[in-house]
């Protein structure tokens, strides 16, 4: 059997399922609750002072949860947002695949931010941009759009707990794995990653 679940390629999604069904439900009530303390802390920030750019930008979390960290920093980075700002949240669905028109939902946060969440299925290939059209905002936005990808990165105190053979495999992954641009069908220009 398990040769013919890896002969079909299925191996990594029984893989991830697996990992998602995994979320008790304490763990889901967490993350709702850090969502909602981000989305407060979000709307601390005074926003009304920045100047504002022409244009989208998309603030891209593949693993479902905000970095507003991340966020804050960009904004003292650049001391300036575009005029439309979607925060869009990945999130892998228990679901074989998920409608394309059922796979965005946006809601206004104000000030032209929206917290977008896009669910892909788990043998569906992700196609961010497609997504996002087919959830309602304008083909043109999201062509134009500028993207910042939010890559987490492991530090050193947990590469430390992992043991020899762990950080050889993980090292191995991470060579051979794909860019979460190119995974998440980005365009191959416009896109910045997020630190």
């Amino acid at each position: 059997m398990g040769r013919a679940l890896r002969g079909a390629g299925n191996l990594r999604h029984l893989e991830a399922a697996s990992a998602a069904m995994a979320l008790d439900a304490p763990t889901r009530r967490r993350r709702k609750h850090r969502l909602a303390t981000d989305l407060r802390t979000l709307q601390d920030i005074d926003l009304d002072r920045l100047p504002r750019t022409p244009g989208t930008g998309v603030f891209l979390y593949p693993l479902g949860e905000l970095d507003i960290g991340a966020f804050v920093r960009f904004i003292a980075r650049h001391r300036a947002l575009p005029e439309k700002v979607l925060l869009v949240r990945i999130v892998t669905s228990h679901d074989a695949h998920v409608p394309p028109e059922r796979q965005a939902q946006s809601s206004p946060l104000g000030r032209g931010l929206f917290l977008t969440t896009i669910r892909f299925g788990l043998s569906d290939r992700p196609d961010v941009p497609a997504a996002l059209a087919a959830g309602g905002w304008e083909l043109a936005d999201v062509a134009s759009a500028t993207w910042y990808v939010d890559e987490e990165r492991l530090g050193p105190e947990t590469m430390r707990a992992l043991s020899a053979w762990q950080r050889w495999l993980f090292s191995l992954m991470l060579r051979t794995g794909e860019p979460a641009a190119r995974w998440f069908g980005l365009p191959a220009t416009g896109v910045s990653k997020l630190r």
